[in-house]
């Protein structure tokens, strides 16, 4: 039997309060369920969670849909290249109208770029890495970029600021096609 292990997903059902599912790591800030979304439960603080139940390729992307999100108080989105077990990778969170490219080292933020325009409920943000290219995407339009090569591995994932962020529908795997286990019985 061959079985297909990325692309990863997650669509976040559950009991209100529930924790994430044991497929994921938080390396900051916390999260839980609520609506059957993701949800950033860390006042004032800086999160980062990756998915620990497959391997991935250092090319790869994370995408989540957006469901609530404050202009300035609290956001969310994809992370690619999330540490193991450090607060550490690469984020593309809504903020309110603006779209922001960051890299997380040891906790340390530095915003690489950032879209304004209009961010709505239920548009997907998908961030991918190449090499050193960054690309943040809403819709399937090219938003935002950079190029940085401070992390060279690691895990898809969330990012997020603040609490009551939320969103939904993640997936992550690799670019350049999918990774496919081999199950033998």
């Amino acid at each position: 039997m061959v079985s297909a292990a990325l692309p990863a997903t997650d669509s976040f059902t559950g009991t209100n309060n529930d924790p994430l599912s044991a497929s994921w790591t938080t390396n900051g800030g916390g999260y839980d369920i609520q609506s059957n979304q993701v949800n950033s439960t860390a006042a004032a603080g800086q999160g980062l969670a990756h998915w620990n139940a497959d391997t991935f390729g250092n090319d790869q992307y994370a995408q989540l849909v957006m469901k609530d999100f404050l202009s300035g108080l609290s956001y969310i989105g994809p992370a690619v290249r999330v540490a193991a077990s450090a607060h550490t990778g690469y984020d593309c969170v809504s903020e309110g109208a603006t779209l922001v490219l960051r890299k997380v080292v040891a906790a340390s933020y530095t915003t690489l770029n950032t879209y304004t325009g209009t961010i709505a409920v239920n548009d997907l943000i998908r961030l991918e890495v190449s090499g050193t290219s960054l690309s943040c995407k809403q819709n399937g339009t090219e938003r935002v970029t950079a190029t940085d090569s401070a992390i060279s591995s690691g895990s898809a994932g969330i990012g997020s600021y603040n609490q009551l962020a939320r969103g939904d529908d993640f997936e992550g795997g690799n670019l350049g096609g999918s990774t496919h286990r081999i199950i033998l019985e």
